[in-house]
């Protein structure tokens, strides 16, 4: 039984909807209490692990537009095992980051390294065969962002009916 459905039945006949605040409590307990995870609570701790060199690493990474600093001096390190995020305004260089690191442009200072080999200004085709590569980002029906709502009706039109575009009199 869900954790969820085992609260509303617990708490759920009294008091309507509390069920959903002990469960947020709870999980922000887990969150705050073991950021590894329950798993990572059960399984020793790897002495290795901490002291494995980071898969990726970024060293004052810069790059420059003429006189614009869409990326200046970024460096940081990851693991092999992590997932993470990277948040920012629009207009902060997050994509110009990432198309440095995965080589579709070249920073103008720094140096990136995978794996403990240096893979700065590498082209993308030789980063994709290391497992690095970057998604691009595409409009579909489903996803109706802003920009795709502008961008559907600049669509290509439907090929007319061949027949009526030879006898020229418009009928389809």
């Amino acid at each position: 039984m869900p954790l969820t459905e085992l609260l509303r039945s617990l708490l759920g006949g009294k008091l309507a909807g509390v069920h959903l605040i002990v469960y947020g409590v709870m999980l922000i307990l887990v969150m705050r209490l073991a950021p590894q995870g329950l798993w990572g609570l059960l399984s020793p701790p790897s002495s290795e692990k901490e002291m494995s060199a980071p898969l990726l690493q970024v060293r004052g990474v810069s790059r420059w537009f003429g006189g614009l600093r869409a990326v200046d001096e970024v460096s940081f390190d990851l693991g092999g095992d992590e997932i993470v995020g990277l948040i920012g305004p629009n207009g902060a260089g997050k994509t110009t980051l990432f198309e440095t690191i995965s080589g579709f442009i070249r920073p103008t200072n720094g140096a990136i390294s995978f794996d403990g080999r240096d893979i700065t200004g590498q082209p993308p085709h030789r980063l994709a065969r290391l497992g690095i590569g970057r998604t691009f980002r595409s409009c579909s029906r489903s996803a109706m962002s802003p920009c795709c709502k502008m961008s559907l009706p600049c669509g290509r039109a439907e090929p007319r009916d061949r027949r009526s575009a030879d006898r020229g009199d418009g009928r389809a």
